[in-house]
């Protein structure tokens, strides 16, 4: 989640997030702005997870078969879609919450 805590700043308009120097409080705008850094931090995981299996794949390029490659490719990837939705989500959370900021 890098590019969700150092980049997306950059690539979200400022307008979106703050208001006469300080953070905006109408729904509209915060939940664009929130959408938007969701929309990036979801693109970004679907990213990892995929250079992940990627990798998976070029290591058990020596196996026998190819259903035998998918299979022992695709459990790390389950696991990684399912630590990282959680992941997600507790972030989103505690985000809305107070608790993480």
């Amino acid at each position: 989640m890098f590019a969700n805590t150092f980049l997306n700043d950059l690539l979200v308009p400022a307008r979106l997030a703050w208001k006469d120097g300080g953070r905006r409080m109408d729904t509209e705008d915060l939940l664009a702005y929130a959408g938007l850094k969701a929309l990036m931090v979801i693109v970004e995981a679907a990213v990892l997870i995929l250079v992940f299996y990627v990798i998976n794949q070029g290591v058990l390029s020596d196996t026998e078969s190819r259903i035998d490659r998918d299979i022992i490719a695709g459990r790390p990837a389950r696991w990684h879609i399912i630590i990282t939705g959680c992941f997600i989500i507790l972030l989103m959370w505690g985000s809305f919450k107070g608790y993480l900021w």
